[in-house]
């Protein structure tokens, strides 16, 4: 269960396939996937289905999980302040949560959309990173976004303190003005 708990801890916001996981940790399957439920169960992690953005369904594999609180995984990884990615996607996960969306990590041909957030029949799309100034950072977040050609909100969320002009349709917030809005 330890080995299983810290592998979640350690691939929040990654598609996780239990295959490999049983493969690596010489467990079957079926224990796998016992023990994940549990975890879930337990309140210990969020479990994320991925939602196929262009079929508007639900995929019936490969979910990603969150933990509920972000210090858990910083202790039990002994991490220091330097990763920040998972923890900043995760945070703007659990404030969709808080903000009573219900979340799903979006899937759209070979693209991934970090999250699809539904509420009130209304969707909104989210990408999270660090920054958009890098130039090919900033391709590959808005590279999924843009392919997506519904009329809903479409947001890129980032530690950026000057945000980045986007193309026509998708907004670039700083994130932790969005988490104080």
């Amino acid at each position: 269960m330890d080995s299983i708990a810290r592998f979640l801890f350690d691939n929040t916001g990654n598609i996780t396939n239990i295959d490999n996981i049983a493969k690596s940790t010489g467990l079957s399957e079926k224990t796998v996937a016992r023990y994940i439920r549990s975890l879930t169960e337990a309140f210990l992690f969020y479990k994320v289905n991925r939602f196929d953005v262009k079929g508007k369904k639900l995929l019936n594999t490969h979910e990603k999980y969150y933990p509920v609180d972000t210090g858990l995984a910083r202790a039990v990884l002994d991490r220091g302040v330097d990763d920040t990615s998972r923890p900043l996607e995760n945070i703007v996960f659990l404030e969709l949560i808080r903000r009573g969306y219900r979340v799903r990590a979006g899937s759209f041909k070979d693209r991934e959309v970090d999250f699809t957030a539904e509420k009130n029949g209304v969707l909104e799309y989210y990408q999270v990173c660090l920054t958009m100034l890098n130039d090919s950072t900033y391709e590959r977040e808005i590279r999924s976004l843009k392919s997506i050609d519904d009329n809903y909100p479409k947001i890129i969320l980032s530690l950026d303190g000057v945000v980045r002009d986007v193309p026509d349709g998708l907004i670039h917030r700083n994130v932790i003005e969005w988490l104080l809005s």
